[in-house]
């Protein structure tokens, strides 16, 4: 885009708004962006989980911390689950309603 405002050539203005905005054209979906965010968050509190475990083995004082940590993203994750269906159902009827 650069080279083109340097180069003195003329672009389209959509094309440039389409850019900046970062979208391929396709609506914004949160619930999709919540659901996805909570997938990754139960996996990493899962994978904190099992490693509070085989840390307990070395040094037991440190898996009540990893474990709370394990709790807070577990938490999160559900949180972002159940935002993600409340949400996901306004998208739902805001389809049914321009059918």
């Amino acid at each position: 885009m650069r080279r083109l405002i340097e180069s003195g050539q003329s672009f389209d203005e959509a094309l440039f708004d389409k850019l900046l905005s970062g979208k391929d054209g396709r609506k914004s979906r949160p619930d999709r962006d919540l659901t996805i965010m909570s997938i990754i968050l139960l996996s990493v509190s899962t994978g904190l989980g099992l490693l509070a475990l085989l840390l307990d083995i070395e040094s037991p004082e440190v898996r009540f911390s990893i474990l709370g940590a394990a709790a807070l993203t577990t938490s999160i994750g559900v949180g972002g689950l159940i935002g993600g269906k409340i949400s996901g159902r306004w998208y739902s009827s805001d389809c049914d309603q321009a059918n």
